[in-house]
């Protein structure tokens, strides 16, 4: 008989497992947005998903365990929702309608994070290099060994943006930008999540941007820090647990020990009580046999 195996679907993520999702995915950006497809690159991918995995179940321990695939679909859809408001927010400003008007359009913070994310102003390891030809835009990944990533690392990553010589170049943080929303030749790509905008009339200027705010904490030592403060967690209350274990059966020891010393104490009374009940019988048999000795000898005397 073939039995059917039935996949039963997983609760939804909540908003603080999505920006925990996106905060251990900015760690290992360099990995997870690196657009080379070889095997080693591919490679460096799931080893790096596979520690955003163990990482994110370890932080969240809620009793809901997310799979590899989990967290990949869920990061792969957020980024989609994300876009689509982007690209619907720059084509409302084209059309010189006001975004916070339209009824759905919500920019939430998981949004902007996805914005920082997957744009070049985002992190402070990514560069602009200008080139005069049609080459291929690419993401330079750093080459650390694909065997091992350290939890406490800081993976950098390059977004090389080309600038051709044709209509258009690629900008990847055009979006939310004022200067270039209100520019007239913008329009937003829904299918490749770019941005293309006339250099004729906008020019980049190659610059490295860096984000100072509160975003860009050490997350890496973040999670570090909490992962030891739970193993120190576990360890204290599996001592508390053995403690109170050796209290328990030293207390019921004791009561053994107790009991057993009033059951010997009931029974030595118990037997006192039982020789003293016997010695006054035995008293008193005697005091009766005294008695009918003397009764006998005074008829004796008497019938002399």
């Amino acid at each position: 008989m073939n039995s059917k195996i039935i996949k039963r679907r997983s609760s939804n993520f909540t908003p603080k497992e999505v920006k925990t999702l996106l905060a251990l995915i900015k760690k290992y950006r360099g990995y997870i947005e690196c657009r080379k497809t070889d095997s080693r690159t591919n490679e460096m991918k799931n080893l790096a998903w596979e520690k955003i995995t163990r990482e994110f179940n370890g932080i969240l321990s809620d009793g809901i365990y997310r799979s590899v695939n989990t967290l990949r679909q869920k990061y792969e859809n957020t980024k989609k929702q994300s876009n689509r408001k982007f690209a619907l927010l720059m084509q409302m400003y084209k059309n010189g309608v006001d975004g916070k008007s339209v009824e759905g359009l919500n920019i939430t913070d998981i949004d902007k994070d996805v914005k920082k994310l997957i744009s070049n102003t985002g992190s402070n390891s990514i560069k602009v290099e200008v080139t005069s030809n049609n080459e291929e835009t690419e993401n330079i990944c750093k080459q650390d060994d694909a065997s091992h990533i350290p939890s406490d690392e800081k993976l950098l990553n390059e977004d090389i943006i080309e600038i051709s010589e044709d209509s258009s170049f690629l900008v990847m943080n055009a979006i939310g930008d004022p200067e270039l929303m209100n520019h007239e030749e913008i329009s937003a790509s829904m299918n490749d999540n770019s941005i293309f905008i006339d250099k004729e009339t906008y020019k980049a200027t190659p610059s490295v941007q860096n984000d100072n705010s509160s975003s860009n904490a050490p997350i890496s030592e973040n999670v570090d820090t909490l992962l030891e403060l739970k193993q120190s967690l576990s360890d204290i209350q599996k001592k508390c647990f053995l403690e109170e274990h050796y209290l328990k059966m030293k207390h019921m020891k004791e009561m053994h020990r107790l009991m057993i010393q009033h059951q010997e104490l009931q029974n030595r009374l118990s037997i006192k009580q039982q020789e003293e009940i016997h010695n006054e019988k035995l008293r008193k048999i005697k005091e009766e046999h005294i008695m009918k000795m003397k009764i006998l000898e005074t008829q004796r005397i008497a019938s002399l």
